[in-house]
């Protein structure tokens, strides 16, 4: 990306490598990424539903749904998809239903002068959002190592193998 703005900044225009450069963005280290994290918050919204059954029913589907789309992206990835703007939405989507069920679990009063239950339920909702933001942030920026092309020292596009 960084490639195709200075060859636009010094008025040479922006080639078909260079935009190929900005479209392969997804990595296999970034799918394993995906490929856990839907793991874990299908895991951690079952224990959250078992923990708090009448609380847990939002997060419940938003951890089944967003851990099976976090799954599905990440095979996706690894047989060879590249796209993430898709990706993006979805986890966005996730990362706001899991901002509004932690907002409300750490709101949620004391039932009978115990607040360990619900005060559990709240961290690890918390918990669920935190990684759920970084994967996001992850995700927009791209992070990782880059497969696919890139250029050497002599400004040719090669492949890296």
């Amino acid at each position: 990306m960084a490639f195709a703005f200075s060859n636009l900044c010094r008025g040479g225009g922006v080639s078909s490598d260079d935009l190929q450069l900005v479209a392969l963005v997804m990595n296999r280290p970034l799918a394993f990424e995906f490929i856990l994290y839907g793991l874990f918050l299908a895991g951690v919204s079952l224990a959250v539903q078992h923990k708090a059954p009448d609380f847990g029913q939002v997060t419940l589907v938003t951890g089944i749904a967003g851990g099976a789309l976090s799954i599905l992206w990440g095979v996706l990835v690894l047989c060879g998809y590249r796209r993430r703007w898709w990706m993006t939405l979805a986890l966005a989507a996730v990362t706001l239903a899991l901002l509004s069920q932690s907002v409300t679990a750490w709101m949620a009063p004391v039932r009978d002068g115990d607040a360990s239950p619900m005060r559990m339920v709240a961290v690890w909702v918390t918990v669920l959002l935190v990684f759920s933001f970084s994967l996001l942030m992850n995700v927009i920026h791209g992070q990782g190592r880059m497969y696919g092309r890139e250029r050497d020292a002599n400004t040719n596009v090669t492949n890296r193998t």
